[in-house]
């Protein structure tokens, strides 16, 4: 019988584990996420402060959409202490930039309330709004927006008596039109960042594949519509990017459409402003500043709504391909996508003088299978062995269902060893694989029949290397079933 009292020296070692992964789960982390999200705030606060023209409010702030975003985008953020460093940050920016006591909890108080208001709107969404891969969820980021600038509208009216001598009517208009044009500047960006799983393997090399007329040219034209608007200038600049813009949206992912939006915003609102709206003593027409603020919104907008659509758009047509090209029992490619992209790779592999090999696979007594038990366990074999074929092939090879019972793999950069390698697995794994058929005491147990080409340079077509794998399973037939038989084309 064992002591109860016995001394173990894992014990401890397991206790301070737990300490220290409860010490960096509580503590740690979020104190090192709020660390930088105020860092970030502060900033952020910083570079607006330093837009301030004419002794008005700033000409770009993004704080607030960047806090906002990043408490949505990513929830491990979402924390007390990230509020509070996220305040900090405010705070402390307009300390250090002169401004008095009564001005600086005046504007920061408008500023939290607004992130808090929209925070608390996207709080109550599904998860997937906060994507904008739709137009539902852009419609609802827009309401989260105009609630978190209506909220720091309410607040900021009292800041703008207090420092302008604005009415309530003006001053809120004012601090609307302000936190409306960056709220929909900077928060796109930050919603539609990809995922980690999203972002290509080699940047470098995807990036040099985009480089082409037809990807650039959106791109140009928008740049160059950004100069010609500042060369005319005026209120009226902030249309010339329009049509360019809606360009990029139909043309590239809704990540960069938002970056590009960012930019054009940034870079109309500090322009225009401090260019065009300002007389020769540096004092802004205020009114006229407000009529640009709400019109670029409605600018910026805009490509933010069409990309939306292309985003959903793409997905409908990815999940009909899907549909179009894949067999819907065992969710393999079917024959005529097994086809393509067989003879896409193929074409490549000729070109290096490269080996490849492909299998005919035919399930043995297949038609007995579905007189005795049905064609339901028919269907359990299939899609059995159509799992066994994501366990035993690699991951460059190419699977396909031709029909019935039948299936095809082509193996790229595969020697005759090799696919023989692959096939004995395949043919030894549905081979000991019972399959239970409901009403029946014994499971299933059932075999392939497989017939493999190789051809060590590649130099024939697709459809002479199916010929002979199928001319190999016939004989695989003939001489017993259960077995490969394999033939290479090139020796």
């Amino acid at each position: 019988m064992s002591n109860p009292h016995s001394y173990s020296p894992a014990a401890p070692a397991a206790q301070a584990t737990g300490a220290t992964s409860l010490w960096m789960s509580l503590i740690y982390r979020p104190a090192i996420n709020a660390a930088l999200l105020g860092s970030a705030v502060f900033a952020l606060c910083l570079f607006g402060i330093f837009s301030r023209t004419g002794g008005d409010l700033a000409s770009y702030w993004p704080a607030n959409a960047f806090l906002l975003g990043i408490l949505i985008r990513y929830p491990h953020f979402s924390h007390r202490w990230a509020w509070i460093a996220a305040a900090a940050g405010y705070f402390l920016a307009d300390a250090i930039t002169g401004s008095s006591l009564s001005k600086n909890v005046l504007l920061n108080l408008a500023n939290l309330s607004g992130v808090a208001v929209g925070y608390w709107i996207f709080h109550r969404a599904e998860r997937s709004m906060n994507r904008l891969q739709t137009t539902s969820s852009v419609l609802y980021m827009l309401m989260a927006i105009v609630g978190a600038s209506a909220m720091s509208g309410l607040l900021g009216a009292v800041a703008m008596i207090h420092l302008f001598n604005d009415t309530v009517l003006k001053g809120f208009a004012i601090w609307f039109a302000t936190e409306l044009v960056n709220y929909i500047g900077f928060l796109p960006l930050l919603l539609s960042i990809p995922s980690r799983k999203q972002f290509p393997s080699q940047p470098l090399r995807w990036l040099a594949r985009q480089i082409t007329i037809e990807k650039v040219s959106p791109a140009i034209a928008l740049v160059l519509s950004a100069v010609f608007g500042h060369m005319v200038g005026g209120p009226g600049a902030v249309a010339f990017t329009i049509p360019a813009l809606m360009w990029c949206a139909v043309s590239y992912s809704l990540f960069t459409t938002a970056f590009i939006t960012f930019w054009v915003s940034a870079w109309s609102l500090i322009s225009i402003i401090v260019n065009t709206l300002t007389d020769s003593h540096g004092v802004l027409n205020r009114d006229l500043v407000m009529s640009v603020r709400m019109g670029l919104s409605l600018v910026m907008l805009t490509p933010i709504m069409i990309g939306s659509v292309m985003v959903a758009n793409r997905a409908l047509v990815n999940r009909l391909k899907v549909l179009a090209d894949h067999d819907e029992l065992t969710n393999l490619p079917n024959r005529r996508a097994f086809l393509e992209a067989s003879t896409s790779a193929l074409q490549r592999l000729k070109e290096r003088l490269e080996s490849c090999s492909v299998l005919m696979i035919d399930i043995d007594h297949f038609k007995s299978v579905n007189d005795r038990f049905g064609h339901a366990a028919g269907d359990d074999v299939l899609r059995r062995l159509g799992q066994l074929f994501g366990e035993c092939l690699r991951r460059q090879d190419i699977v396909g269902r031709l029909g019935g019972e039948e299936f095809a793999v082509f193996m790229p950069r595969a020697s005759a060893a090799d696919a023989l390698q692959v096939a004995e697995s395949i043919r030894i794994s549905l081979e000991v694989t019972p399959i239970t058929v409901p009403g029946q005491s014994q499971p299933l147990l059932c075999t392939v029949s497989i017939g493999l080409a190789s051809d060590r340079l590649s130099t024939v077509t697709l459809d002479t290397m199916l010929v002979r794998a199928d001319q190999c399973l016939y004989k695989a037939k003939q001489q017993g079933r259960n077995r490969v038989i394999q033939v290479s084309i090139s020796d």
